[in-house]
């Protein structure tokens, strides 16, 4: 039994519930966390190498920010400073639209939003940059087309894409000029805001005034969405961006403001974008490049009489079509099997809006497998909430066949429940496809039927397949996955895609790509997936979704809300911050210098911790939960604190000893807890047991801190008076005098209410608290340890 008092607290409960967030924010940064609610479990954190995400553009991209091109004059800042959330508990909220607002920004976004793969290399503007064959883009390319074609104005989105698949057109063959190469189907800034205003024919910067009512040219205050700013000097400034988002706290203070615009700018592969200015410190940034920078706010003088159109191209959240379907995904999907490898599925998952995962196929030997990775592939979707649907890949020929490929499903599934079909694929052409049509529809409905008991079902084959072989009313029943590659929506044929058969498509497989989180095969090629889009509703399904998405970005987490256009059910689901990825010390997404700190996508400068984490995590002291996450919010377990003290000390070599029965002597705190225990830093909880992933009380942590400090020679005699702060009496008798100590040594300050400082003695403290008590312990008690 210890002879000496553990430094757990008492079984009775603290007579006053913990204030977990202080009602105004302290002259001095307290080490109470935000209210924040943690979303990671405590665990244990062994240091982790960071891996570094896969970068979603081409190699070429210049290791540094560009400065911007004579004549175009984008803002120096907008090349280094997108969406760098650096307040990011500023208020979100925004103000209501009017019918005109949202159509500007609905038109912006068909520009922003479109997605196009070349079919051969492209040279971006001036050569500085190229576009790939084979990579997707988002957003219309940029280029001062003169004797070309703006896109939307002289050739439509549809247009584009048409001439993006044709390897032939001019989109290959011939450049715009303007003294610059660029893709001959282009936009620049003024074409891209003149078509997002609606303005009567494609205006210059020097004619964008004319438009619009002068708001202002020194301040923002005014700002709202469908606002421009533009400035033209014929000797040096001329550009143009649109207001498409503007946030406020709940004083009405503007928070947040977002442009979209056309820039040649290469670090940004010059596509039109959308860029986010936040926080204090982004609408200095904004202020100073834009109002400092020469530019005047403008309102369109016709903003209420902005008309918007849906083309199924770029179809956008709330849109209703009979060809594409209500509020089709924003996003593709992919359909994967063993030979796409291990799948980072968290780093996929921004990406795409739903999966078709390979469950199992028929080998040439007639016996049923199970795909290698479906287990991990299911994992991977569970865990980042990405719909999934599943598919077999039948080598039936004989109705009995089938019904046993269904029943190896079902049994393969094993308590898993898709929420969207489970496909037959019928693209085998020794087996399945080598029976007539007529042979072949009950062989489908032998599958069908029996799946069709438990989950929706579909089938999957070519176009020619389709329009061949399975003509039948009988696939009507069905959900329709048709493959067609190297094809675009056919507004003109009645169906989703280019087919003649009845119905169309519910799902259209339209090609292959490289996509973030798919890697490279064993000879180091990189692995390409196929592509899907879905279209309207899928037979025998609950729910029709359609999506919203706010991407991630290199430091703020993004969402992902899907809506049921049927019954209005809403699931949401938060897309993890992507994290920076450095080449040469430089983030090719945001621009952003190299810190020690920015493998870590929740930790941000400026903060109340910010400082005390730098330190610690300099200094070795402590690591982040995983590679990319520091987790400040999460409860600290008595483990780690022992660990960050035995590593403060200098990481004695000590023999773990089997102390504590619940104390194995090969875990990473092992050392520490047999180091703390021999000199009398921890009891543990009993005489038995040290309980080291049970959560730890600030009164704890300021019991270890004053024991560490005598074990360092430190003075601990001195002494504050507790009875200052309002929940004093909740301090337990064993925990008094360290706990005087604590805040005498300034190690504890405590957390300001309206009703005065508290100190929270039995609350759990979190890892951002226990940093800054650490950083004071360091500076007041122990500078030269």
């Amino acid at each position: 039994t210890p002879t000496e008092p553990a430094e757990t607290e008492p079984a009775e409960t603290p007579t006053e519930p913990a204030e977990k967030e202080p009602a105004e924010t302290p002259t001095e940064p307290a080490e109470t966390e935000p209210a924040e609610t943690p979303t990671e479990p405590a665990e244990t954190e062994p240091a982790v190498t960071p891996t570094e995400p896969a970068a979603t553009q081409p190699a070429e991209t210049p290791a540094t920010p560009v400065q911007p091109i004579p004549g175009i004059n984008v803002p120096a800042v907008d090349a280094v400073y997108p969406v760098t959330a650096t307040d990011d508990t500023d208020d979100q909220i925004r103000m209501p639209l009017t019918q005109g607002q949202e159509n500007i920004v609905k038109r912006a976004m068909q520009m922003v939003n479109i997605r196009w793969t070349p079919r051969k290399d492209i040279y971006g503007w001036n050569k500085n940059y190229t576009y790939k064959a084979g990579v997707t883009y988002t957003g219309l390319p940029y280029g001062q087309a003169v004797n070309a074609a703006y896109v939307p104005w002289k050739a439509s989105l549809s247009e584009f894409i048409d001439a993006v698949n044709n390897p032939d057109s001019l989109m290959y063959t011939s450049y715009s000029s303007y003294n610059k190469r660029a893709p001959y189907y282009s936009v620049d800034c003024s074409a891209f805001a003149s078509w997002a205003l609606q303005l009567p024919r494609r205006q210059s910067t020097s004619g964008m005034p004319n438009f619009g009512n002068l708001i202002s040219s020194s301040s923002y205050a005014g700002i709202q969405v469908g606002d421009y700013l533009n400035v033209h000097n014929p000797s040096g400034s001329q550009h143009v961006v649109l207001i498409t988002d503007v946030t406020y706290d709940a004083d009405g203070a503007i928070t947040g403001i977002e442009i979209s615009q056309a820039t040649p700018t290469p670090s940004y592969y010059g596509v039109c974008r959308s860029t986010w200015f936040r926080g204090s410190s982004g609408l200095a940034s904004f202020r100073n490049a834009y109002f400092g920078g020469g530019y005047k706010l403008y309102r369109s003088k016709t903003r209420e009489s902005v008309q918007y159109e849906h083309t199924c191209v770029v179809p956008l959240e709330g849109d209703e079509c009979a060809l594409c379907g209500a509020g089709m995904l924003l996003k593709p999907g992919v359909d994967v099997s063993q030979w796409q490898g291990a799948i980072d599925w968290q780093t996929l998952a921004p990406h795409i809006s739903f999966a078709i995962l390979r469950v199992g196929y028929r080998g040439s030997d007639g016996k049923l497998y199970v795909d290698k990775q479906f287990a991990a592939n299911v994992a991977g979707c569970d865990a980042n909430d990405i719909p999934y649907g599943v598919y077999f890949y039948s080598g039936a020929k004989t109705e009995v066949e089938a019904a046993a490929e269904a029943e190896f499903v079902l049994t393969s599934l094993n308590g898993h429940y898709p929420s969207l079909p489970v496909f037959l694929d019928v693209e085998d052409t020794k087996t399945i496809l080598s029976l007539n049509a007529s042979s072949l529809l009950p062989v489908v409905r032998s599958f069908c039927d029996y799946m069709g008991n438990f989950f929706p079902v579909g089938v999957y084959a070519s176009e020619s397949v389709w329009n061949s072989k399975m003509t039948d009313p009988a696939y009507n029943d069905w959900c329709r996955w048709v493959a067609k590659w190297n094809t675009t929506v056919d507004t003109s044929s009645g169906g989703n895609v280019t087919l003649s058969a009845n119905g169309g498509a519910n799902v259209w497989q339209y090609g292959t790509n490289y996509m973030p989180g798919i890697g490279k095969n064993a000879s180091g090629e990189q692995i390409s997936v196929d592509m899907d889009y879905w279209f309207g509703k899928v037979g025998g399904m609950e729910h029709r979704y359609r999506s919203e998405i706010k991407s991630a970005t290199c430091t703020r987490a993004g969402t992902l809300t899907y809506t049921c256009v049927e019954c209005g059910q809403r699931l949401e689901k938060e897309l993890l911050a992507l994290g920076h990825h450095f080449e040469d010390d430089v983030c090719i997404r945001c621009g952003k210098q190299k810190t020690p700190f920015d493998q870590f996508t929740d930790f941000f400068p400026n903060k109340w911790y910010s400082e005390a984490v730098c330190y610690v995590i300099q200094h070795g002291l402590c690591n982040g939960l995983k590679s990319t996450q520091f987790a400040p919010f999460v409860e600290l377990n008595r483990a780690m604190m022992v660990t960050v003290l035995w590593r403060h000390a200098g990481s004695p070599e000590t023999t773990p000893e089997a102390l504590f029965t619940d104390v194995p002597t090969d875990r990473y705190y092992s050392q520490a807890i047999t180091w703390a225990a021999h000199n009398g830093i921890t009891n543990g909880v009993s005489a038995t047991g040290f309980s080291p992933n049970r959560d730890i009380t600030r009164e704890q942590v300021a019991a270890l801190f004053y024991r560490y400090a005598m074990y360092l020679g430190a003075d601990t005699s001195t002494r504050a008076d507790l009875s200052t702060f309002p929940d004093a009496g909740a301090v337990h008798g064993y925990a008094q005098d360290a706990m005087s100590w604590a805040v005498a040594a300034g190690i504890i300050k405590g957390s300001k209410t309206e009703n005065g400082p508290i100190l929270k003695p039995t609350a759990e403290c979190t890892r951002a608290e226990m940093c800054v008590m650490l950083y004071r312990f360091i500076c007041n008690v122990a500078p030269e340890a």
